[in-house]
Order: C-alpha cells, then structure tokens, then sequence
C-alpha cells in the first residue's frame, strides 16, 4: 500500500528534494497498528491493538497474536503468520 513514508525513529514525515516522500508503507502500517490504542487514530477510532496492554501481562501473547492479527483483518489483510518472540514481532501481512 502505498502512503506518504514517516521515519520509524522519529515518526516525522520524510522530505526529500522538499517533496513527501511516498512508498510502500504496509510495514508502517502493520507498526502503526500494533502500537496504537483504540482512539488513537481520529479516521478510524476503533482500530488499534495497543501493544503496551500486553507487556506486563504474564501469558499475554496468545492473546496479543490473536488480537494483531484480528485488527489487521479488520484493516483490509490478509494474514498469513503473527509471531511473538522475546524482541520481535514478526507479521506477514498483505493488503489485498
């Protein structure tokens, strides 16, 4: 999908030549989701897996998988895999 880019550090828009850089952007969607809260995003205030609920939940993460990948349903993917490790979460996702 593509969108204007943002940088994963800072989450500024990328400007290049003074111009909005546009790409593929469903990784950062993908973040975005997982990150966000339900609220968060004013177009669609009931998205949103809101990923700091899950961390100090012991045994969280067949809930956290569940619910990532029903959100990105939700949003238009098609998901393939969610994975939870201990310092990454691994989706492959796609829009269709």
């Amino acid at each position: 999908m593509n969108d204007f880019l943002h940088d994963p550090d800072t989450g500024d828009l990328v400007i290049k030549n003074g111009d909005l850089v546009v790409g593929d952007a469903t990784d950062q969607h993908h973040t975005d989701i997982v990150i966000w809260h339900k609220g968060w995003n004013h177009f669609d205030p009931t998205i949103g897996v809101g990923l700091s609920r899950f961390l100090l939940d012991e045994g969280g993460a067949p809930g956290l998988t569940r619910t990532i990948r029903a959100e990105l349903e939700r949003d238009g993917n098609t998901v393939d895999s969610v994975s939870i490790e201990p310092d990454a979460i691994t989706i492959i996702a796609r829009y269709e």
